[in-house]
């Protein structure tokens, strides 16, 4: 009898070893990931507050930009045009990235497609619409920069960001996605305003 008690003790104890140690490697598992997606966190963080500075420096550009234009001039120059394309859109850019990674952080995206899919809408449009406004308020070679707006390119962005948001891809990708798409917009604003 003694031989199959000590059995069974010694099989409780090593199945409490098992379960002890099965334990601690999900434990140390569950703090690694907390730990990485702290990381994460605080990386988007420091990108999302450069991202805020910078458009607060183009946002003062543009006032600048503008005050000099209606200064001195009737139509801005061919480097101010440049310098008012790249803080207009940057700002977009930015704006739309912060408010999207809102939606991201605070929405359950699954089951909430449309509603999600009704603010970006809303969102990229009043930007485009405002953007358009602003251009409108710059002029070179004798026409407003609002003139060589393209309205694909709303609904371009407006593709390329639900896709990002519904496929679940992530803040790094919806960064990179904007970053190219604005900067290809630049691209052509500048070449067409400048034929």
């Amino acid at each position: 009898m003694d031989n199959k008690i000590i059995m069974t003790i010694v099989i409780i104890a090593f199945i409490a070893v098992c379960f002890i140690y099965e334990f601690l490697k999900e434990r140390s598992k569950d703090k690694k990931e907390k730990t990485k997606k702290d990381e994460q966190n605080k990386i988007f963080k420091t990108i999302g507050d450069q991202l805020a500075e910078n458009s607060l420096v183009n946002k003062e550009l543009l006032k600048y930009l503008k005050i000099s234009s209606q200064k001195y001039a009737e139509e801005i120059t061919e480097s101010q045009m440049q310098i008012t394309i790249e803080s207009i859109f940057s700002n977009s850019q930015i704006s739309i990235y912060n408010y999207v990674s809102k939606i991201i952080s605070e929405n359950h995206i699954k089951g909430n497609e449309k509603e999600v899919t009704t603010k970006i809408k809303s969102f990229i449009n009043n930007r485009y619409h405002k953007d358009t406004l602003l251009l409108k308020e710059f002029s070179y070679k004798e026409s407003p920069l609002s003139e060589h707006m393209k309205p694909e390119w709303k609904e371009y962005i407006i593709e390329d960001v639900l896709c990002c948001i519904l496929k679940e891809k992530g803040k790094k990708s919806l960064n990179s996605t904007l970053q190219n798409s604005f900067d290809s917009f630049k691209f052509d604003i500048v070449d067409s305003a400048s034929a």
